[in-house]
């Protein structure tokens, strides 16, 4: 399931089509995801799932691949 939400959340908050992303989609090297997106996108991603994450996570949360392992350490599949 997270695979189905995640991409279009993610490509929701930066505007894109979620056919552009894939795990290797990465801040910096991905169309408009900068700083701001990626706060964005992690507030979303909060919401969505109803997780707070730390500012550790939000730091090393940087892909898409990224994002997979915190939530799956989180427990959301």
């Amino acid at each position: 399931m997270t695979q189905d939400r995640l991409l279009p959340l993610v490509a929701g908050v930066l505007g894109i089509d979620p056919g552009a992303l894939s795990d290797d989609a990465k801040m910096g090297s991905t169309a408009k995801w900068d700083s701001l997106r990626h706060v964005m996108i992690m507030a979303e991603i909060e919401r969505a799932y109803g997780l707070k994450f730390s500012a550790r996570e939000m730091v090393r949360s940087a892909s898409v691949r990224d994002l997979r392992g915190v939530l799956a350490a989180r427990g959301v599949s």
